[in-house]
């Protein structure tokens, strides 16, 4: 599957995330590393709170949403953030 607009992917390091924009995006990591890569937000809270921003270069999707984002992350947050 294709990222995109609503997907709901792994990222490198294992954590779950929904991807916000189309395409990949430039980004900057905390260690000062620019690139580019799909942005989104965090579903669990295994690297951060839930909600906060969330990346990956090579996302490894697993399913979409047609919701728009934040009302997905609404209906569903109690279950995500407990996987």
């Amino acid at each position: 599957m294709e990222p995109k607009k609503g997907s709901i992917a792994i990222c490198g390091i294992g954590t779950l995330g929904v991807i916000t924009k189309d395409g990949l995006q430039d980004v900057e990591y905390s260690d000062g590393n620019k690139g580019k890569a799909y942005v989104g937000i965090h579903l669990t809270e295994k690297v951060t709170q839930a909600g906060k921003g969330w990346s990956s270069r090579n996302p490894i999707v697993i399913g979409y949403t047609d919701l728009p984002v934040e009302e997905f992350y609404e209906k569903f947050r109690d279950a995500i953030t407990n996987l």
